[in-house]
Order: C-alpha cells, then structure tokens, then sequence
C-alpha cells in the first residue's frame, strides 16, 4: 500500500445544540443545561471524563442562555464586579483561584444567578480551600456516565461528520463492537483513522482498520 505523509490537520468541533446527541449517559445533564431555572440551586457541577461531552454542554449553555465564560483569575474578577446572571466555567478543575472562586459563589447564591461549572476531577483534588471544597461538595451535583453502544456509535458517526468523512453503517457497527467504552477512546480511534485514510489516499473501510492493527 503506497503511503505518504499526511499534513496535521485540526478539524473543528461542532459544539451546536443540534449536534449534541442525548442519550440515557448525559440526559440529566443536558436538561440541567437548557432548564437553569429549574435547578434546587443556583450552582451545578458536571462531572465527567475526557470527551464526555462537557465542553459540548458548556457551549450549549453559552450559547442558550448568553452566559458569561469564565477562564482565568481575571475573568472571575470582572465578573465579581459586573454581577452577570449566567455564567460558566469550562474545566474548572484547570482554575486555581480559591479564594476568588470562594467570593464567586458567594455573590452567585447571594443574587441566585446561575453558575455552570464541568470538571473531570473530584472537586477534593483540585481545591485546597475548605470553605470553597464545601460548597462546590454541596452545589448540584451531575455526573455523566459512562456511554453505552449506542452511544458509542453515535459519537464515531458525528467525529467522522465533523471530519467531513462519509463512513457507512457496517463500518460504525464494527468499530462499535470493538471499541473501549469511553468517548476519550472513540475520538482516538477517528484521529488515527481519519490520519490514516488521507495517509493512504483511502475511505474508513473495514479492510482499512483491519490492516491498521488498532483492534489487534
């Protein structure tokens, strides 16, 4: 097979509300995002792995509820000053202002604004400050569960969409078959087969991942 070296490409994530897949695995989480109002309280956390989708949800309720993003310590200050009625913190696990986050959530429960965070890390390994652990321990609390077949499924359908491949259905079953249970795996596997059809100058066939030796 004649090969030659692909270019490294980055494709764009399509973060759209249509282009998110609800599922048994994020349902609770994607009400959560299109229903603020409906929270017990004011605050929610969702807990996830790596390309579980939290990012995708964090857009949604961006782009829904003209939320404020927060992603550093001089964001969180602007936002202690303006009062902004949504606002969204993607990873916030990546964050490391406690005591500012601490005042955050003060002023969010004091005013009951809507306060979104996603994290992939238990709140504990990621905060040093007890008042603040306490109450992201106490906000509402979502966790996104691990996907099943069907869900897998869907995700290698949407990651090749977004790459602009066209892979049939008996493709998507094989792959589905033989894929770990996690999304951070299914977005490997499309990385390493997009890179190897255009290596090769080739569609994702089943013959093509055969030969790759990724399910070996």
């Amino acid at each position: 097979m004649t090969t030659q070296d692909a270019l490294p490409l980055t494709w764009p994530q399509r973060y759209g509300r249509d282009d998110f897949i609800v599922a048994d695995c994020n349902k609770k989480a994607f009400e959560a995002v299109m229903n603020p109002d409906e929270w017990p309280i004011p605050i929610t956390l969702i807990m996830g792995q790596i390309a579980s989708g939290k990012t995708h949800l964090s857009s949604i309720f961006k782009e829904q509820h003209d939320a404020v993003l927060l992603a550093n310590e001089a964001d969180i200050d602007h936002a202690l000053s303006s009062q902004p009625s949504y606002l969204l913190i993607d990873d916030a696990d990546k964050i490391q202002a406690d005591e500012k986050l601490f005042h955050l959530f003060n002023s969010v429960l004091t005013r009951k604004a809507r306060f979104l965070m996603t994290a992939t890390n238990e709140p504990q390994e990621w905060i040093a400050l007890p008042d603040l652990l306490s109450r992201v321990k106490a906000s509402h609390y979502i966790t996104l569960e691990a996907p099943d077949e069907t869900m897998i499924k869907f995700g290698y359908q949407k990651l090749f969409n977004d790459r602009g491949l066209f892979v049939d259905d008996k493709v998507l079953d094989y792959l589905t078959l033989r894929s770990e249970r996690s999304f951070s795996s299914v977005l490997k596997t499309v990385d390493q087969l997009d890179h190897l059809a255009l290596q090769n100058k080739k569609r994702v066939t089943i013959p093509l991942i055969t030969d790759s030796g990724l399910f070996a």
